[in-house]
């Protein structure tokens, strides 16, 4: 006779249950306590109710066990297995507690041994400069000393900085309390979602060899994408126009980032170089020469004038458009511990919490870091990814974070209880973007040659939108009202809700 294992106490079952929210097995006695207490899945912490659990037919021939009475033998072996029932939850639960507070260690390691490293050479700092002081020759007092400080990647932000960051954070945080829980009457309905339609698309963006748009954003009704034909081009949807083609990298685009006014681009790219343009100017204003490999993702700052960029040799920087400066350089290999893999702290993602003082990077150890920007400190670590992390997403609301994988999952995190409460298989292929709408009503993702719409609450899929190449881009526009979508088979598709 055959018979199941419990996920929680590891023994077999006479009276199975399984999950439908995980597909885990349990003996329904022991789950039926572990919910009543808990009210989740114990495998992925869904929300789960004891009348949603599957029973499990064994064999038909199975004896029904002995009812036990108040004065037998077996009823002494009952309470016995109710005690240890109990233990087994206790036990299982101080396990997952036990792996938490791993996780909360290790970071705390990992700050402990970075500020050691610190201090030796800071020390070592200041022995080098007293020994260069000890046999320098007095200077001319109105001679100007030049200072290099763009390639530093200790330097910290300066107090002005930092105080228009919590200010700015202050503001958006007050803001945002302020906005009510119901989204913006103008905002897209879920039926109106469901309806929506090809409208136009456009495949001459970009040249046919080599082919391929890489990458996107969106402003209103326009466009920044990123080709790999090495060219970025502005396109104003509404009037189905090229803005401006941008010139300039030696490889193909990874990263584009359109700011607001839409007159300043930001584009990353395979050289590892950042070139900032302003529509009209062939020339780029800046090149910024940080990294050293794929620029992988970029993002701005809510105050509007620095921004974030991440690469695939593990280095981030934070840099001001205006001044065409990098203020912070981080390179991940110095700062954490020695990886277990060459390439663990390579960054495939990277944005900006919208309160603006937290960044989230994806590495390809599968691990999202947490930055405090002010502190300059991880501040947390969602691990157990599987896989790359291919596509970040902060939504409107301020405490959900969506990732995307190279493995095809979507996992979501709540950064109030640093948990995942989420995770979908959008598809075997990589996750290559994800983004919220303004309200944090709906969620997008361009997996394999799909995108999709999900309604964040119910996690009903609401549209599905094919192409016929890799989807590498997808936004929402105004209200929620349209969609854009860009892939390798070098079409940017504009879908939008129907008149009624």
């Amino acid at each position: 006779m055959s018979q199941l294992i419990c996920s929680i106490s590891g023994q077999p079952t006479d009276n199975p249950v399984a999950s439908p929210k995980s597909g885990a097995v349990f003996d329904r006695a022991i789950i039926t306590k572990y919910l009543e207490e808990f009210g989740r899945d114990p495998t992925n912490e869904a929300e789960l109710r004891a009348d949603e659990l599957i029973p499990l037919v064994l064999n038909n021939h199975i004896s029904e066990t002995l009812r036990p009475n108040t004065t037998s033998i077996p009823a002494l072996l009952k309470s016995l297995q109710n005690e240890w029932e109990v233990n087994m939850i206790y036990t299982y639960r101080i396990r997952r507690e036990l792996q938490r507070a791993r996780q909360e260690l290790s970071h705390s390691l990992y700050r402990n041994d970075a500020a050691l490293r610190t201090i030796a050479r800071l020390n070592q700092q200041l022995t080098t400069a007293r020994a260069a002081l000890a046999g320098m020759q007095r200077v001319d007092p109105s001679m100007d000393m030049e200072i290099s400080t763009g390639g530093d990647e200790d330097l910290s932000l300066d107090k002005e900085l930092i105080d228009a960051i919590d200010e700015k954070t202050g503001e958006l945080t007050t803001k945002r309390r302020q906005r009510g829980k119901e989204a913006p009457e103008d905002d897209a309905k879920v039926d109106e979602m469901k309806r929506m339609d090809l409208k136009m698309e456009n495949k001459n963006l970009h040249d046919s060899t080599p082919a391929g748009i890489t990458c996107l954003d969106m402003k209103g009704t326009f466009t920044a994408t990123g080709g790999a034909d090495k060219k970025v081009v502005l396109y104003n949807i509404d009037s189905d126009t090229v803005e401006s083609t941008f010139v300039g990298h030696r490889k193909k685009i990874s990263s584009v980032l359109l700011l607001p006014e839409t007159e300043i681009l930001i584009s990353g790219s395979h050289d590892s170089h950042i070139r900032t343009w302003r529509k009209g100017n062939e020339n780029s204003l800046t090149v910024f020469k940080q990294h050293h490999g794929v620029v992988t993702d970029l993002d701005l700052h809510p105050l509007g004038t620095h921004f974030l960029s991440v690469s695939g040799d593990g280095i981030w920087s934070f840099s001001d458009i205006v001044k065409g400066k990098t203020l912070v350089k981080k390179d991940m290999y110095s700062f954490l511990p020695a990886p277990e893999t060459d390439n663990a702290y390579a960054f495939g993602s990277g944005k900006i919490h919208p309160d603006g003082s937290l960044l989230g990077m994806g590495t390809a150890g599968g691990i999202i870091y947490m930055w405090d920007i002010r502190e300059q400190s991880v501040a947390a670590e969602f691990p157990e990814h599987g896989s790359q992390v291919l596509s970040l997403a902060f939504s409107e609301n301020g405490y959900h974070l969506a990732a995307g994988t190279a493995n095809g999952l979507l996992k979501m995190w709540d950064l109030r209880k640093l948990n995942s409460f989420k995770t979908l298989e959008l598809t075997n292929q990589e996750v290559r973007s994800v983004n919220f709408d303004n309200f944090g009503t709906y969620l997008a993702t361009a997996a394999g040659t799909s995108a999709r719409i999900f309604h964040l609450k119910s996690w009903n899929e609401l549209a599905t939108f094919e192409h016929d190449d890799i989807v590498t881009g997808i936004q929402f526009g105004n209200h929620a009202r349209s969609v854009v979508t860009t892939s390798l088979d070098r079409k940017l598709r504009y879908f939008t809700i129907p008149s009624s």
